[in-house]
C-alpha cells in the first residue's frame, strides 16, 4: 500500500514542480525586462543631458 502511496504522491509532486518552473521562467523573464528597460531608460536620460 505504501509504494502505491508513494506513486501517487511522485505524480503529484512532479505536476506542482512543474507548474512551478513554468511561474519560475515567467517570473524570471519578467525580471529580466524590468531590468532592461530602466538601463535604458537611464542612458538615454544621460545621453539627453
Amino acid at each position: 500500500m505504501a509504494y502505491q502511496f508513494a506513486i501517487l504522491d511522485f505524480g503529484f509532486e512532479n505536476i506542482c514542480y512543474r507548474f512551478a518552473l513554468a511561474q519560475l521562467q515567467i517570473s524570471a523573464r519578467k525580471a529580466l525586462l524590468s531590468k532592461a528597460f530602466p538601463i535604458q531608460n537611464r542612458k538615454s536620460k544621460i545621453q539627453s543631458w
